[in-house]
């Protein structure tokens, strides 16, 4: 498992998922992407490059990209 920071831009059009923002999420392995699922809402995230620490651990950033209705 690999935790991972999620990241949701400012842009009205995720507002729905704005609550996502910093999150530290533990997933299986996520490459280069990574598909969050909730209700009716499907968001993709894929990796920004970036890292952060959280608990004396580096993390990886992803930025949500696209957000399904």
């Amino acid at each position: 498992m690999k935790r991972i920071r999620l990241s949701v831009p400012a842009d009205a059009s995720f507002d729905a998922v704005r609550d996502l923002d910093g999150t530290v999420a533990e997933v299986a392995d996520p490459k280069d992407r990574y598909r969050y699922k909730r209700d009716d809402y499907t968001v993709d995230f894929e990796a920004t490059g970036e890292t952060s620490v959280d608990a004396g651990e580096e993390i990886e950033v992803f930025r949500a990209v696209r957000l399904h209705v």
